[in-house]
C-alpha cells in the first residue's frame, strides 16, 4: 500500500527539479546580457557548440562626428582612405588648422550587429617582425615610455620586468612593468567598437587595437586608474591629475577624429563643458592636414600588421 505513495513522492521531487533547473537556466539565458560569454552553466550543457554564436547589439543612431569627417552621407578616416580616396582631398589645405571641437549631428540608419568580444573583434598584443625585435606592441609601449634603465625578464627577453614610467593620469611613478602598469586605449576599444569599428574588417581593428602611429593613442597607464577608467568616455571618466586633463580630452578627440568614431550627444556636451572647466586653451584641440597625412601614411605601411595574427603570436 505504500509503493504508490512512495513513487509519486519521487515524481514530484524528479518534477520540481526539472521546473528549478529550467527556471534557473531561463533566468541565467535572460541576465546574461550582451557580454558574449557565460562562466556558470545551469541544467544540461549542450554536447557541441554552434560554430557561430552571435549576439545581437544595435548600434548608436543619434551621434555627432566632428565635422572634417563628414562628407555628404560618408564620415571619412584614415580607415575609409584605404579603400576610398585620400581623406586630404576634402579637407583644408596646406596646414590649415581645423577644430576638434566643432560637431555636427548625424541618424545613422537602426541596424543590428555582433556585440563586442574584445578578442574576437580585435585580437591581442601583436609583435611585428619587421621592426626587427621581440616585443609586441605592449612591450614597445613599455620601452618607448620608460624613462629609466630597462630590465627585461630573465626568463624572457622579449618582455619587460623592470624600468621607470609616470602614469600621465595619476603623476604617480612605477617602476614594476608586470605588477603596476597596464597600456590604455585612450579611447577604450569597447568605446571605439560601438562608436564605428563595428563597420571595420579584423585587420583594421586589431591595427586600432596595436596602433603606435599616434604617441598617445596606448598609454602606460598605472593598472589601478586603467580599471578605474575602464571603457568610460570623459562624461564618466576624467584623470585625477589636473595638468593632465585638457591633453586627455584633445587626444581623445583627435583619435576619434583619425578614426572617424562617432560621440554620442551626452559625451558631446561633457567634453564642451570639461573643456571650459578647466581652462583649455582651445586653439590646441585642432588637426592640420600634415597631421592627417601622416595618419594615413602609417595607417596604410602597417595595414597588414594584423593579416596573420596569428602566426605572429607564436
Amino acid at each position: 500500500m505504500k509503493k504508490p505513495m512512495m513513487i509519486n513522492s519521487i515524481l514530484a521531487v524528479v518534477l520540481v527539479s526539472n521546473l528549478a533547473g529550467n527556471f534557473a537556466h531561463a533566468q541565467l539565458q535572460e541576465g546574461s546580457g550582451l557580454t558574449g560569454s557565460t562562466d556558470v552553466v545551469i541544467g544540461e550543457a549542450p554536447t557541441t557548440l554552434p560554430e557561430e554564436a552571435f549576439e545581437p547589439y544595435t548600434p548608436r543612431n543619434k551621434v555627432y562626428y566632428i565635422k572634417i569627417h563628414k562628407f555628404a552621407d560618408k564620415v571619412i578616416s584614415i580607415v575609409s582612405s584605404l579603400n576610398m580616396f585620400l581623406m586630404d582631398s576634402l579637407i583644408a589645405k596646406n596646414n590649415e588648422a581645423m577644430s576638434l571641437l566643432d560637431f555636427e549631428y548625424r541618424e545613422n540608419p537602426e541596424i543590428t550587429v555582433e556585440a563586442y568580444d574584445r578578442i574576437k573583434h580585435f585580437g591581442g598584443w601583436v609583435k611585428n617582425k619587421k621592426s626587427g625585435d621581440c616585443f609586441n606592441t605592449r612591450n614597445k609601449v613599455l620601452v618607448r615610455e620608460n624613462t629609466g634603465t630597462i630590465v627585461l625578464k630573465e626568463d624572457n627577453k622579449c618582455s619587460v620586468a623592470h624600468g621607470e614610467w609616470l602614469d600621465p593620469y595619476s603623476g604617480i611613478t612605477m617602476t614594476d612593468a608586470q605588477a603596476e602598469i597596464q597600456i590604455d586605449h585612450m579611447v577604450p576599444l569597447r568605446e571605439a567598437y560601438v562608436s564605428g569599428a563595428y563597420k571595420w574588417t579584423f585587420k583594421e581593428r586589431c591595427l586600432y587595437g596595436n596602433y603606435l602611429g599616434y604617441r598617445n593613442h596606448l598609454v602606460a597607464a598605472s593598472g589601478e586608474e586603467n580599471n578605474e577608467k575602464s571603457a568610460k568616455t570623459p562624461e564618466d571618466y576624467m584623470p585625477p591629475k589636473q595638468g593632465y586633463k585638457c591633453e586627455y580630452l584633445k587626444d581623445w578627440l583627435k583619435i576619434k577624429s583619425f578614426w572617424g568614431l562617432s560621440l554620442v550627444p551626452e559625451e558631446m556636451k561633457a567634453i564642451k563643458e570639461l573643456v571650459a572647466e578647466n581652462h583649455c586653451d582651445t586653439s590646441v584641440f585642432s588637426v592640420t592636414k600634415k597631421e592627417i597625412e601622416e595618419q594615413e601614411n602609417f595607417f596604410k605601411a602597417n595595414a597588414e600588421l594584423c593579416r596573420i595574427y596569428e602566426q605572429n603570436q607564436k
